[in-house]
């Protein structure tokens, strides 16, 4: 059976920040999302949705399976003779058991467009396949009236509403670090590469501000060597294309000595005698090239500089530059025969070439001379920008070759019992806190504030060390190190301590540690993670996401869940959470 909802274009967008749909007081109530009182008078809000037997007339409408209802809360309404019923909770979306109504192919198009803008818009993608247009049929629009009447168990909806979304934040941010994990092999690979991306871009710097000290080349060469080291012989593409970066740092090297050396050959104090003697020189062989032309092409010359100011006079009659004679005139032919003349003795003559090519040497090096460049910067700038260019190539390919793989995702080791758990090794105190941390967020979610701060994370580590503590009174060494870990970053934020670490082979700890560093954004601790090597990213992704809550989640994130070739992913996600949500 199927039930209509009518909606407006603002309130729907809204559903697909939340999966879902609430009567419009809860938005104003829970503690995450839009309080949707754009279009709501507060003084008569409606407290319970209303959902319609016959398909009404409207803008936009939603059909709902009853699959999704709990048909015991439906209430009829007497409207008529319309079939209506009241809802008085939340109605949570799931692909195949929802659709999306709209007036015309435009304003579907126009629904979408808009949503592109909004980062927190994150499921059109997902349902979009089931949207379409309103059919031509005889439909009878309704009215229905905004009612007071508070439903019985209004808190105790609101609040599930607020813990599902924690924990379906939890949840799709978990699955979506699962998603983009990389294994420990390309993780390190990523850091060769972009080790030694930096440290031929610090060779550039080195050799263009050097003042003809050679620059160190070891450490590019030990990056491009670790970077080789690291590659699988089956990944071909990427083992050619290193080696096509190897063949450049080849030719950096040599051109970088020769121009240290004529660095450093400036300096010397003959140098600026011997600029003397240059400047001599190209004073002689322009005094010398003024005599050939005198003497072999002087008249034409003049001649074509004539013809040329009587173009430029023509010109000026005409409010132009320039007017040229017209093609087939007599001027217009002498003007073509003598260009030839000219241009004959400049090509022919070699003692006229000789001396334009070493005018041309001498200018250039007393250019270079004034400038402080040489002859052999364009080459390795270009030899640098093709380093780049390729290198930045690598790290693309080799990210898409990571998201592409085939990754497996398993919920069956996280079980709700009184809070959220990740059943591993009990004895893992690691795992012991980061459970703490979750159901302590779990319990105390960061609400509307769609900023984390600082003192929200300070917070979280104050509170979770006293809970570990009591909950752990005799600790081993590696929960000692857990507690002597937090309260140390703790202080160095607040600025009781210089500095702080994080151990080595702690990989939960560690990614705990990433979410109170970079709690601001996922982007921020998958970077961190990347550049420190550190793993279990989801784990990291899973406190973000419990803390900011699933509306806040940004497609940025969900995109990879959402995408076509991951669907049977997400439908086995949102199995899960339908699953879960009976048990809250």
């Amino acid at each position: 059976m199927k039930y209509w909802i009518i909606i407006d274009s603002w309130n729907l967008m809204e559903t697909f920040i939340t999966e879902s749909l609430s009567p419009y007081n809860f938005y104003e109530r829970r503690s995450f999302g839009n309080d949707l009182t754009r279009y709501i008078n507060k003084e008569g809000s409606f407290t319970n949705l209303l959902l319609f037997r016959d398909e009404p007339l409207s803008e936009y409408a939603i059909q709902v399976d009853e699959t999704l209802l709990n048909k015991e809360l439906l209430t009829p309404v007497s409207k008529g003779k319309i079939t209506c019923y009241s809802y008085p909770t939340t109605i949570y979306y799931k692909r195949g058991m929802i659709s999306f109504r709209f007036m015309s192919e435009n304003a579907i198009k126009s629904f979408v467009a808009e949503s592109k803008i909004i980062i927190e818009v994150k499921t059109i993608e997902k349902y979009i396949d089931s949207f379409y247009i309103q059919p031509d049929t005889n439909l009878h629009p309704v009215k229905f009236d905004r009612t007071s009447s508070i439903p019985f168990n209004m808190d105790d909806y609101i609040r599930k509403d607020n813990l599902f979304n924690s924990i379906k934040g939890a949840i799709i941010a978990y699955t979506c670090g699962v998603l983009t994990n990389t294994s420990q092999k390309n993780q390190t690979l990523v850091l060769a590469l972009n080790e030694l991306k930096n440290q031929v871009a610090g060779l550039n710097t080195n050799i263009m501000i050097s003042e003809g000290v050679i620059p160190n080349f070891v450490p590019v060469k030990k990056a491009l060597a670790t970077v080789q080291n690291i590659i699988s012989s089956d990944n071909q593409g990427i083992e050619t294309s290193v080696d096509v970066l190897r063949h450049i740092v080849n030719e950096i090297l040599p051109l970088s000595i020769k121009r240290c050396a004529e660095i450093a050959k400036r300096k010397s104090p003959s140098y600026d005698q011997k600029l003397e003697q240059l400047k001599e020189k190209e004073i002689e062989c322009s005094k010398k090239l003024d005599v050939l032309e005198d003497q072999n092409i002087n008249e034409a010359k003049n001649e074509l500089q004539q013809i040329k100011n009587l173009e430029v006079e023509n010109g000026l009659r005409e409010g132009k530059k320039r007017k040229f004679f017209p093609k087939g005139s007599s001027v217009y032919i002498r003007k073509k025969e003598l260009q030839e003349i000219i241009n004959r003795f400049k090509e022919n003559n070699a003692e006229y070439k000789s001396l334009k090519h070493e005018l041309k040497n001498i200018k250039d090096e007393l250019s270079f001379a004034v400038s402080g460049t040489t002859q052999y910067d364009a080459s390795l700038e270009a030899l640098f920008t093709r380093f780049s260019d390729n290198i930045n190539n690598i790290l693309k390919t080799l990210k898409k070759q990571i998201s592409t793989s085939e990754q497996t995702v398993t919920l069956d080791n996280i079980v709700f019992h009184k809070g959220l758990h990740i059943i591993e090794d009990e004895s893992d105190i690691e795992y012991q806190y980061f459970d703490i941390v979750l159901n302590f967020i779990l319990n105390n979610p960061n609400g509307k504030n769609s900023v984390v701060s600082d003192n929200r994370i300070l917070d979280i580590i104050s509170n979770t060390g006293k809970i570990f503590k009591e909950k752990f009174p005799s600790l081993d060494a590696k929960g000692d190190l857990i507690l002597n870990t937090i309260r140390d970053y703790w202080q160095y934020k607040k600025q009781k301590k210089d500095n702080f670490s994080i151990p080595q082979d702690m990989p939960v700890l560690q990614a705990i540690l990433s979410f109170f560093i970079k709690s601001r954004g996922f982007d921020q601790i998958e970077r961190f993670m990347m550049n420190r090597a550190y793993h279990h990213k989801e784990l990291a992704y899973m406190l973000c996401g419990c803390l900011m809550g699933y509306a806040a989640l940004p497609k940025t994130l969900t995109s990879v869940i959402y995408s076509q070739d991951k669907q049977k992913i997400e439908e086995c996600t949102e199995t899960y959470l339908f699953n879960l949500l009976k048990e809250i």
